[in-house]
């Protein structure tokens, strides 16, 4: 329980500076708590550290998707030192390897619960970009209600995927191990 208190407060340190960091040209600076929750995800899971790894990258990989698809998609720029009009800066990598630890950590209460999250992305999804936006950090670049529904759309989708994600690295690593 503990660690999941703390996995909770690592990624709202490395969600602030990470944006904080995208706001004021810092990137590599504020990329760095991200990197911190990471390596305290792997020593807190260290006996299966390897399924931990794949979800992660997978998770990853999959925000890679979404945020070029959002890019595209003109709802939404990036500002930052790492900022580009068609892949996402440095700091919302780091915000999506910070991410990447929360389903097997302070959001594991979500395993399973496939309508909850998709209710939780499709809510909090779109409110960390705006929060991201007033923080100085981002551009919505068309009507308010097209991007808050493209980005509920897309993290009503993203979060089961992360779980899944989960699910299927966990099972893996389980069945290699009765094998």
């Amino acid at each position: 329980m503990i660690g999941k208190i703390l996995s909770f407060i690592f990624f709202q340190f490395a969600w602030f500076a990470a944006v904080l960091g995208g706001a004021h040209n810092l990137d590599f600076a504020g990329a760095c708590p991200a990197l911190a929750l990471f390596a305290f995800h792997l020593t807190s899971n260290y006996r299966r550290w390897v399924s931990s790894c794949a979800t992660i990258l997978a998770i990853v990989v999959l925000g890679i998707v979404i945020e070029v698809l959002l890019l595209k998609s003109g709802a939404i720029t990036y500002r930052g030192s790492t900022a580009s009009a068609s892949f996402p800066p440095l700091w919302i990598l780091a915000l999506w390897l910070a991410f990447a630890t929360l389903p097997d950590g302070a959001l594991s209460w979500l395993s399973g619960r496939t309508g909850f999250q998709v209710i939780f992305g499709a809510l909090g999804g779109p409110l960390s970009y705006i929060a991201g936006e007033k923080l100085g950090a981002a551009e919505l670049h068309t009507s308010f209600t097209y991007a808050m529904t493209v980005f509920a759309i897309a993290w009503a989708i993203a979060t089961p995927l992360c779980f899944l994600c989960l699910r299927a690295f966990s099972t893996k690593a389980e069945s290699l191990k009765a094998a």
